[in-house]
Order: C-alpha cells, then structure tokens, then sequence
C-alpha cells in the first residue's frame, strides 16, 4: 500500500473482489497490482504461491510450494514436501471444511496451468480462489461465473492517480508521471517515489512477504541497501538477504551464504542454489555448496579443477568431503578414502564424519556404523535436519550390506518418518531412503504393498540419473522377486544400454544375469557375464568382484565344474568387505553346482557359511538342481 496520499485504486478493486462469489483471473504483468491486490484479501487465512520458468512442468516443486503456502497459512504443515501438488490438493479437498474459509491464491500461473486448473476445484464452502496469469494461456479458459480482470481493468484512473499523488504536486507533473507509467499501479508509484525522492527501494508484496524491487526502482544508496539487508536478515528471509548482498553488497555474502544456502538445499531449490551461486566469487565456502549441488545433478565434472585448485591451497573440510564423493563416483577408490578421512579428521561436523563413514563402509561396512552413528548423534545435536536423515539412508544401506535386514528396514523407515516430519523438499533423499525401504523389505520377503509405492514414484522430475537408474533397478528387484522376470529382464536391459561407468555395469551384469537364468536364457546370460569381465578388467577387485560373481553364476549352469571354481574364486571378495546379499547369492549357487556334482556334504557345508544372511525374500528359497530359485 502507498505511504502518502489514498490508495482509491487499491480500495475499490479490493471492493470488487470481495463483492464477487466466484473465481478471479488477473490477468497482466507483475506492473498492474495484482501482488497487491492478493496480500490485501487478508480477512482469512492466504494460501499463495508463486510460480516461475523453472517451476514449469515440475508437479514435485509444485507441491513443495503448496505445502509451504498451506503451512504459512495454517500454522503447522499440513503435509508433507517432495510429493506431487495433486496429493497436497487431494488432503485439502478431504479438510477443506474444517480448514476454511481460506484464500487460494496463484502467482505465475500461467508456469502451472494443471495446478491452476485444479486449485479452482477448492473454490467453494466460502473459500477463494485467485489466479494470475501475466498472459491466459491458449490451453487455459476461464470457469463459467468467474471474474476477469486485465490491464484494461486494473489501470490507474485520473483521480486513482491525483489520490496517490496528493499534496504539493501540480496536476500537470501527475498528469506527466501517469502518462509515462503507462497507467500501471506499480510503474506509477515507483515514478512517484522518485519524484518525492523517497528512500527506496520499494517492495513488491509476495508470498514469503515483501521483495525489494532491484533493478526497478530508482538507484538506492548503500545505506538504504544495508538497511533493506538488515530487515531481511531480522526477518530470517536468508534467499532474499543473499540475492541482495550477490548484486549490492558483496562484503555482506558471508553472512547470509550459509543459512540460504540451508535453507534451499533444505526445499530442495537446488537450480536456485546454483544459479545464485555462480554469480559470487569462487571461496571454498561458495564451492562448497556448489560442489553439492553439482554432485546432486551429476554436472560436477566441470567444476572440479576449480576444486582441486582450491584445496591445494586450503584444508576446506567441508569441500574436501565432497570432493571424496567426487572421486568414488569417477571410481578413484583409494583417493576417496583418503580425502574423506583427511576431511574428517581436519574437522568434525555431520557433513564430513557422514561422508567418510559412508566412503569406509564400501571396504568396512562394520567399522563404518561407528562413524555414521557419530555423525548422526553430531546432526541431531545441531538440529541439522538433512545430516540426520541422510545418516539414517547410509545407516539402512551398510545394515542391508551386513546382512542385518531387519535394522536396515528400520532405520530406512525412520528416515522416511523424519523426512515428513520435518518437511523437507529434498526430493532425492527421500526417494533415496524409499529405495533402501524397499529393497530391505524385499529381502525380507515383506512386499505387501510395495509395488503400488514404487509405481507412485516418479523419479524423473527430481531424481538424478544416478538415483533414475537405482530406482529402476529396484523395481525390477520387486519384480523378480514377486516371479515376473520378464518384466525384470526389460528393465535391466534398457539399463544396460544407458550405463556408462564400468563399475556400474559390473554390479548390472549380476543382475541381469540372474533374472536372464530365471527366464531359462542361459546363452545369453553367460554372454554378458563375459562382456562384463571384459569391461571391468584393470579395476580394483572391489568393483570386480560383481562380474566375477555373474560369471560364475552363468558358468554354474552350463559347467557345474567350472562353475564351482570360479565361484569359490569370488567367495573372498564378497566376504571382506562384505555384501551379504550377494554373498548369500554366490552361496546358493555354488551349492546347487555342488548338488548337480555329487558334492552334498560341500554343499550344506557352503549353506551353513550363509545361512545368517539367507531370508525368506527370496534369497532363502533353496535352488532345486536345473532351476534357480526365485531370488538367490
């Protein structure tokens, strides 16, 4: 609202508004007033969000911001973030009435039609719904009864203008100044401001309040930017207080870089993590969040001689640790143990004491719960959210390679449960511990359910290739194990023409040479446990050993002799470190080679050296000589 004369424009169309009972579409860019005329509809509680370019065609980012809006608006989350928007709106349809009466609100509608078209669903049992579209979509028309306003309607009128203008201006100068806005309400009073000489900068209302209008308004001195900062930084508007000091008041990034870069690590922004991010100077604090976020979208490669660059001249922890990460997934092993344990012990924080128990446990699963248990009692202690839930995903995923399925599921769960607690909107991590959920719960032979969760899930618009990849693998996993191994079979082969590192194809062969045995294709299957030999040869024996296992399962078949051999040959490496399932599936196999060879003693000798990590998923089912079971 303006702070000198009488805002007629602002009263009357509010008069408009509240007198009409259906729908209202604004139409026009941000200049004409509709922010403002959302955040005057204050006599119920406003649910508003807003929508940009990067938001389109994201339904998980758009839920986010709904449950973000509904939790403004009603105090307390109402449900949970990195879910699609139509499930926040089916929980809204379901409690509207004792919710109500509320105002709906969408900003940049025109980046989410479907979401606008369905928020109009809630306009009813006296609930409001507002949308504004800069230009009405081609696809989108207007409900019958609503009411649509556009520039023509929401432009300033003479006597609008005279009233905003009012005291000590002549009629020609408002005259000129309204001529010049183009008789829009924002453009006006800006140009009004700056005739006054007014201390700016002005601020447009949004949905996480008013946003200084940088860029638009008349030059501010420093002062007044360092007060505006200020104000922000009082308000814990950290993303608004660091986009500030990125473009006027670089001395002041340090303060606000790091709760901001929380705060959108946190909600899961991650392209505004890094588009802000690239605009300030290069320090290992900047890097450092960089670099995670890169990691996150796979694009870390071209940031790393930056990194390296930097961590020749500082210790950096932080960035160290993620550097560590770097290295194991280009499969530089032996540089990634030792740059995480650098990290942590230079310094203790959930970051670095994760990161080098997650790296430990790829050669020692059971030293590494040691550390992940002190990283995380370290998260909780800090109330860092994120920490603790991602040590809960490393905590499941080492208890799964020990064996010990049922704390795996366990602790999978509980991550889940605090995800939704907490309200976070990274959509990676919670897809993440829905995976090791699930694959821990199929070991167990515990899938009641679990097929309709992962059909739910679309990892597409928030997942990397990475966790895209993972994702798919476990649903072929589900499959096998419920004995649909043609449709597992499908899965595995589009996977493997889309894998591009050796060590993940490694770890694919295995699979897919195991439902390959299931549906009877044994040529086949002993035709990609060779390639995969061939592929992986020259890497350390720790990403080998997958292959060797797959090829020694293929072999088993054909050659119970051979098969025998080159399965005790890979027995080693499955023990230490060790992967229990697939030194359970190494165990059922060699048996069966050894039944098929008249080897019964050797045979119970090998089950009793698995029996602890066999279960009733399929893992435990005993393969009768000539067919597999349905999941060794």
């Amino acid at each position: 609202m303006y702070k000198g004369g009488v805002d007629v424009w602002l009263s009357q169309r509010l008069e408009t508004l509240r007198q009409h009972p259906g729908p209202i579409i604004l139409e026009g860019d941000p200049e004409w007033g509709a922010a403002y005329l959302i955040a005057a509809l204050a006599e119920r509680p406003l649910v508003w969000l807003e929508l940009n370019a990067r938001d389109a065609k994201d339904p998980v980012v758009q839920g986010n911001k709904l449950a973000e809006a509904v939790a403004r608006a009603v105090g307390s989350p109402l449900f949970g973030y990195a879910l699609p928007y139509s499930y926040g709106l089916s929980v809204l349809q379901q409690h509207l009435e004792l919710l109500g009466p509320l105002t709906f609100a969408l900003s940049g509608a025109e980046y989410g039609v479907g979401l606008a078209r369905s928020l109009l669903g809630l306009h009813r049992s006296g609930s409001r719904v507002i949308l504004h579209f800069s230009h009405l979509p081609p696809g989108f028309h207007p409900p019958a009864g609503s009411l649509r306003l556009g520039p023509e309607q929401l432009a300033l009128t003479h006597e609008e203008a005279a009233a905003l203008g009012a005291g000590g201006m002549s009629r020609d100068r408002l005259e000129t100044l309204l001529t010049t806005s183009g008789r829009a309400y924002e453009r006006f009073l800006l140009l009004l401001d700056a005739e006054r000489a007014l201390p700016g900068p002005r601020t447009r209302p949004s949905p996480r309040g008013p946003r200084p209008l940088l860029g638009e308004e008349p030059a501010t001195t420093e002062e007044q930017a360092q007060a505006l900062f200020n104000a922000l930084a009082r308000q814990r508007r950290w993303i608004e207080a660091l986009e500030l000091a990125s473009v006027r008041l670089p001395h002041l990034v340090p303060q606000a870089l790091e709760p901001a870069a929380q705060t959108m690590w946190a909600r899961g922004t991650l392209d505004l993590l890094h588009q802000l991010l690239r605009r300030l100077p290069p320090d290992p604090r900047v890097l450092r969040w960089r670099l995670a976020a890169a990691l996150e979208q796979e694009q870390e490669a071209e940031l790393l001689p930056q990194v390296e660059a930097t961590l020749r001249q500082e210790e950096a922890p932080e960035l160290r640790a993620l550097y560590a990460l770097a290295l194991y997934y280009r499969g530089d092993l032996e540089a990634s143990l030792h740059q995480a344990r650098r990290a942590a012990e230079a310094a203790a924080t959930p970051l670095t004491l994760h990161h080098w128990g997650r790296l430990r446990g790829v050669l020692d699963p059971a030293q590494a719960l040691h550390t992940l248990k002190e990283a995380l009692r370290l998260a909780e202690l800090q109330q860092d959210h994120y920490h603790t839930i991602l040590c809960t995903l490393s905590l499941a995923q080492t208890f799964n390679a020990l064996g010990r399925y049922e704390e795996a599921a366990d602790w999978a769960e509980w991550g889940l449960n605090l995800y939704q607690h907490e309200g976070l909107g990274h959509g990676g991590l919670r897809l993440h511990l829905l995976l090791e959920w699930t694959a821990s719960r199929t070991l167990l032979g515990q899938t009641a359910g679990l097929g309709e969760r992962l059909k739910q899930e679309n990892p597409s618009g928030s997942a990397s290739s990475r966790l895209g990849a993972l994702f798919r693998s476990t649903l072929a996993d589900f499959y096998l194990s419920e004995g649909q191994p043609e449709q597992a079979e499908r899965i595995y082969a589009e996977l493997a023409q889309i894998t591009h590192r050796r060590e993940d194809y490694a770890a694919l062969a295995n699979l897919w040479v195991r439902v390959l045995l299931e549906c009877g294709r044994e040529e086949e299957a002993l035709q990609v446990a060779r390639r995969a030999l061939r592929l992986t040869e020259g890497l350390p024996p720790f990403f080998r050993r997958r292959a060797q296992l797959a090829y020694g399962m293929a072999l088993s078949l054909r050659d119970p002799t051979q098969g025998v051999e080159a399965l005790q040959a890979v027995l080693p490496a499955l023990r230490e470190p060790l992967l229990a399932p697939r030194l359970a599936q190494a165990g059922l196999y060699l048996a069966r080679a050894q039944l098929a060879l008249g080897q019964t003693a050797a045979a119970k000798a090998t089950v009793e050296s698995i029996r602890s990590f066999v279960t009733p998923g399929g893992l435990g089912i005993w393969p009768v000589p000539g067919k597999p079971s349905a999941r060794p």
